[in-house]
C-alpha cells in the first residue's frame, strides 16, 4: 500500500460537483467554489480524523497536508492507527463548525515521498523523521461536503455550500450506481440554526 517515490494514489481524479441536499432535497444554496474548499483543506492546521468503529469512536486531531487531491496525515495515536488498519473507511473534518469541510474517504496507502515530506515540514516549520514516526497516511476522498453559515454558531443558517465526489460515478462510493452508501445508510447531521439540518 505504500506510495512509491513521486507517485500518488489518486492520479488524475478530480472533484465532480453534485447537489448538496438538505432534508433530502436540493439545498438551493449559492454554490461554494471548489477552489475555496481546496484552499481551506490546504491551509488547515489540524485535521480531525474519525475512523469507522463498532465501538467507541476515537476522533483525534492530527497534522497533515492536502496534496494531489488527497490528505497525507501523520497518525501518532496507536489507537487511531489500529482502527484505520482494521477498517480503512474514515471521515476527516476541519476545526470550524461554521466554515465546515467534511471529507469522507478511505486510507489508500502511505507516503514517504521526499517532496511531500518537504511540503509537510515547510507547512509546520518541522522536521518530520520518517524512520522515527513512520510514513504519512494517505486518505483519498470519495465525498467532500462543505458549507458556510452565518451568525454565532451558525444560528443565522446556511449561506452557501457544495458537495463533490471523486470517483467519477457521481455518488462517491465507487460502485457506479449513482446512489451513495452515505445516502442509503445514514443522514449527516449538519450545522445551521440549531434545527438539525440533514446534510448529504
Amino acid at each position: 500500500m505504500d506510495v512509491a517515490q513521486g507517485e500518488t494514489t489518486v492520479g488524475e481524479v478530480r472533484p465532480t460537483p453534485t447537489p448538496l441536499r438538505l432534508y433530502g432535497q436540493s439545498s438551493g444554496l449559492d454554490p461554494l467554489p471548489w477552489a475555496s474548499v481546496d484552499e481551506q483543506l490546504a491551509r488547515a492546521g489540524t485535521y480531525w480524523v474519525v475512523p469507522r468503529s463498532a465501538g467507541q469512536p476515537h476522533p483525534r486531531p492530527v497534522w497533515g497536508i492536502w496534496w494531489a487531491d488527497a490528505l497525507r496525515l501523520s497518525i501518532g495515536s496507536r489507537v487511531l492507527a489500529r482502527a484505520l488498519d482494521a477498517d480503512p473507511v474514515v471521515t476527516v473534518h476541519l476545526d470550524s463548525g461554521t466554515d465546515v469541510v467534511v471529507l469522507d474517504g478511505r486510507v489508500t496507502g502511505s507516503d514517504v515521498n521526499t517532496e511531500t515530506i518537504a511540503a509537510y515540514d515547510a507547512k509546520y516549520d518541522w522536521s518530520y523523521d520518517v524512520d522515527q514516526l513512520g510514513p504519512l497516511t494517505v486518505v483519498s476522498p470519495s465525498i467532500v461536503l462543505a458549507w458556510r453559515s452565518a451568525g454565532w454558531a451558525g444560528r443565522e443558517s446556511f449561506r452557501c455550500g457544495g458537495r463533490w465526489t471523486f470517483d467519477g460515478d457521481g455518488d462517491g462510493d465507487g460502485d457506479g450506481d449513482g446512489d451513495s452508501d452515505d445516502d442509503r445508510d445514514r443522514d449527516r447531521e449538519g450545522g445551521g440554526n440549531g434545527n438539525g439540518y440533514k446534510v448529504s
